[in-house]
């Protein structure tokens, strides 16, 4: 049987729509991408155009196209009202509810006409027709979609999405989503910002409404074969509004060359406070906002938007912790704000991962991960730095007045600083053990966290340099004094602050104990010769010797940490003043007085001020100082005294 030309041309493009037509079956069934849907609806368009201009139908055909027909003819005049081309609204779609409502149903049915249509080869003309209202219908979506975005930008900030979301959405996975999980109907789903906000006062109620009517919007444009005009306007005025919120927080963009002229302190001080809010409001609320207009559409068309919109400015935001930590500057101060980094990016880390837990967003969490490493490294670095520097640190030389060794200082202040990073620290160093400490000390305790055993050492070393540098001294009792002060400026320090918890109470006795050690050495090397004279009742060599202690020692310090001075004052006390003070008062004023007289054994101290002279000596306060011309002019030791004065009560002596 053979078939006119006209005949073989419409049965070939019935056969393309009809695959158009399962194609497009399968791309309602979320099969396809927005590419594919893209290209899809341009060969149906295509065809739409061959249609028309095929041969004209056959008379016979003539009935059922005007059948057709009447579908389309009733849906004109609605949609034509909303033709752009034409009316020019002073605001948003201006209209009642209703008017809405048999808008949104009008597209509805035409865009199912059409479907059917596609298969009828007598609906051709009725098809194009079909196709320039969609158009119309179309233009006017786009332009509402863009103004609802743009106008209503403080309805859809990170505080109201969430806000929104967390009352609305109880969870939205990437299959089904049931219109009834978020506590909305359809009958108040489908409604409009221009009406449905107008003279509400709660900004929770508008912003509902404002994404109530962004989802009938992106619902209606994707199902009838706009998503890709649906989704560029979207995504170009969110990424827009989630820049702008980001910049707000005080972040520019920034790169190698910028940080060396910004401020680094103010710098990271900006980024930590905005950090939070960053990851926590304005990308977690986005995710959420993307995740509801589209939560009818494909899965992959949420997480494409959601991508566009925030994969550049998320990776700017997380590449400043890594521009920050290449700073040459080693100091203790920056260490610390590193680790606030660090500590921040970390806490944050499970967050971002599941923000951003798309494959289209990986270059996100790469960028987290590459920050943690960076900030990880330069702490290590700094450590090691430290560790070097007091394994390094010279030990010639004496420290005047048997003081403070100023590595033990700066030391001691930075590691109490970096104490307060414990949990920062610990995750730092797990699994990089010390290459000087092949298993853990004794002395750390079981609780302690791994981070203690790079401490010890370090402590160990610099004790280690304490104890060379105190053979510098030639004078014994100052050698002893030297150890005390800088053993009692370490313990000080571990016990005022969280290196206690991290050395243990085992640690800190052990160095209390050698501290006790160098006090008695103190006592036993710097008093010997006055206890020596005091048990031989020797009054003269007493005195004599006493002064040359007092004067030898007057230049010496005492830290005041942990009470330093006042131990070694009430331990001397103990050993020096009680015993002299029974020695005065054997004699009587007239074996004084006789001893005077024959210039032997004369008592010159009254116990009162030999307290005082210690007193001074000790704390710091030295009443007199000199050689001993000098002394025996300015009253230290010169003259006798009335010892009937004083008498013994069971609780020590006092003046009568």
């Amino acid at each position: 049987m053979r078939f006119s030309k006209s005949i073989w041309i419409r049965i070939l493009l019935d056969r393309k729509l009809r695959g158009i037509t399962s194609l497009i079956r399968r791309i309602n069934a979320s099969m396809y991408t927005c590419t594919d849907i893209q290209k899809a609806m341009k060969g149906l368009r295509k065809a739409f155009s061959n249609r028309c201009m095929s041969p004209a139908v056959p008379e016979h055909e003539g009935e059922a196209k005007h059948i057709k027909s009447e579908t389309v003819t009733a849906l004109e005049p609605i949609i034509a009202k909303w033709n752009v081309d034409k009316i020019t609204p002073t605001s948003n779609l201006n209209h009642n509810r209703e008017d809405i409502r048999v808008f949104i149903d009008a597209i509805s049915q035409l865009n199912n006409h059409m479907n059917l249509a596609v298969n009828d080869a007598t609906a051709r003309r009725d098809l194009a027709h079909a196709h320039r209202l969609m158009q119309i219908a179309m233009k006017r979506m786009q332009k509402e979609l863009s103004h609802i975005l743009s106008v209503n930008r403080d309805l859809l900030d990170s505080d109201s999405i969430q806000s929104t979301v967390s009352t609305t959405i109880t969870s939205i996975s990437d299959s089904d989503f049931e219109e009834s999980s978020h506590g909305v109907s359809p009958d108040e789903e489908i409604k409009y910002v221009g009406e449905s906000t107008l003279g509400r006062v709660n900004n929770e109620a508008h912003s509902q409404a404002v994404m109530a009517d962004l989802k009938s919007l992106a619902e209606c444009m994707v199902t009838s074969g706009y998503t890709k005009e649906c989704t560029n306007i979207y995504k170009n005025i969110r990424k827009s509004i989630v820049q702008e919120g980001i910049y707000r927080l005080g972040f520019h963009r920034s790169n190698q060359s910028d940080i060396q002229n910004l401020d680094w302190d103010v710098t990271v001080e900006l980024w930590l406070a905005a950090s939070r809010i960053a990851i926590k409001n304005i990308f977690s609320s986005e995710r959420a906002l993307c995740d509801y207009v589209f939560s009818t559409s494909s899965p992959h068309i949420r997480e494409l938007c959601f991508a566009e919109i925030t994969k550049d400015v998320a990776v700017e935001f997380l590449h400043l912790p890594e521009l920050m930590a290449t700073t040459k500057s080693k100091t203790p101060e920056t260490t610390c704000r590193i680790l606030d980094l660090y500590s921040t990016v970390s806490d944050l880390f499970p967050d971002i991962e599941s923000v951003f837990n798309y494959d289209s967003t990986s270059t996100i969490r790469s960028q987290a991960t590459a920050s943690l490493n960076k900030l990880m490294k330069y702490i290590r670095t700094a450590f090691s730095d430290l560790e070097s520097k007091v394994q390094n640190a010279t030990s010639k030389g004496a420290v005047r007045g048997g003081g403070l060794y100023p590595l033990t200082r700066e030391t001691m202040d930075y590691l109490v600083l970096l104490s307060e990073y414990q949990a920062a620290l610990d995750s730092i160093f797990a699994g990089h053990p010390h290459p000087n400490l092949p298993s853990s000390p004794t002395d750390v305790e079981p609780s302690i966290p791994s981070i203690s055993t790079r401490l010890e050492w370090l402590l160990l070393v610099l004790v280690c340099k304490l104890d060379a540098k105190a053979e510098a001294y030639k004078n014994a009792p100052l050698s002893y004094i030297y150890l005390a002060n800088n053993y009692q400026y370490i313990v000080s320090k571990v016990r005022g602050s969280n290196l206690v918890h991290l050395l243990g109470e085992k640690w800190v006795a052990k160095h209390e104990e050698k501290i006790l050690c160098f006090i008695t050495g103190y006592e036993n090397t710097a008093w010997a010769k006055v206890m020596t004279a005091i048990e031989e009742e020797n009054i003269n060599k007493f005195n004599s010797e006493f002064r040359d202690a007092w004067r030898k020692q007057g230049k010496w310090a005492l830290v005041e940490e942990g009470g330093m001075r006042t131990k070694i004052l009430a331990s001397v006390k103990r050993k020096v003043m009680i015993p002299y003070l029974e020695l005065c008062l054997k004699r009587t004023d007239e074996e004084n007085r006789n001893a005077e007289e024959s210039g032997d054994d004369v008592i010159r101290f009254l116990p009162e001020d030999l307290e005082e002279y210690m007193e001074g000596l000790f704390r710091g306060t030295i009443l007199l100082e000199g050689n001993d011309e000098s002394s025996s002019h300015s009253g230290l030791g010169s003259g006798s005294f009335n010892l009937s004065r004083y008498r013994s009560s069971g609780s020590g002596f006092w003046r009568s």
